[in-house]
């Protein structure tokens, strides 16, 4: 499946800060149409400059 053929997506889990786990063009593709992003401590930060709103984003330590 194409990623922009991706609707209502609940819930983006992000196991760690890495380059295959935290791809920016991604993040921006899936914003929109994700409800919440649960992510390490810190990582929110990275999400939040990315575009993504705050109160998306949990972050778990």
């Amino acid at each position: 499946m194409n990623p922009e053929e991706l609707v209502n997506i609940d819930v983006v889990i992000i196991s760690h800060d890495h380059y295959d786990h935290l791809n920016k063009y991604s993040i921006k593709l899936l914003t929109p149409i994700t409800q919440r992003f649960i992510v390490p401590l810190a990582v929110g930060k990275r999400l939040i400059a990315w575009g993504v709103p705050e109160n998306k984003i949990i972050e778990l330590d």
